[in-house]
């Protein structure tokens, strides 16, 4: 089964002909986590680093990386048995999109 994963959003699968991804992360963030001794994959797309105001994070909790990589990290263990030290952790997007003045933005 293949499963998109939209801003905000998470998903996790032990079952090997799961395929789980996500679309234009930008100044996003899509982050990984693999344990290979269980066999269980996930993703999240964060959106932003932290609420403005913390009913924000209630609602939506994945959409910011205060609140969502947490909860993100505990599924693995509370679902799956994980722990922290066996996930191999990706982190892909981060852009720069709001450019202002990078005259001497250099690298």
């Amino acid at each position: 089964m293949t499963k998109i994963i939209g801003i905000g959003e998470m998903a996790i699968s032990n079952n090997c002909s799961d395929t789980i991804k996500t679309f234009a992360l930008g100044s996003c963030l899509g982050i990984t986590a693999y344990s290979p001794i269980r066999k269980v994959g996930g993703i999240i797309h964060i959106a932003l680093p932290q609420p403005a105001r913390m009913e924000d994070a209630i609602e939506r909790h994945c959409y910011y990386a205060s609140t969502g990589l947490p909860y993100f990290i505990s599924q693995f263990s509370s679902q799956y048995g994980c722990l922290k030290n066996e996930l191999v952790i990706r982190i892909f997007g981060g852009a720069e999109s709001l450019r202002q003045n990078d005259t001497f933005n250099v690298g």
